[in-house]
């Protein structure tokens, strides 16, 4: 979540509008419960929707940062 912050920062340094939907959701919906956490993940790919560009930061990329990148590169075609 730190990581995320920092890298948002620098989105918003850039002077862009940064996204990061796991630094959202997590407020208000349990990660833990699978319901919630498809429901998050779902959000988050919808509000991809809005955005221009993805930017990927760091060296794992989780299960949900592949489905948005997915969708990334679907949109572009």
């Amino acid at each position: 979540m730190k990581r995320a912050a920092v890298y948002c920062r620098f989105a918003f340094e850039q002077g862009f509008v940064p996204w990061a939907p796991h630094l959202y959701y997590p407020q208000f919906l349990d990660d833990g419960n699978k319901g919630e956490r498809a429901a998050g993940m779902r959000y988050a790919l919808e509000s991809m929707w809005q955005c221009k560009q993805l930017w990927v930061f760091g060296l794992t990329i989780s299960e949900g940062m592949r489905a948005e990148i997915e969708l990334a590169k679907g949109k572009r075609d």
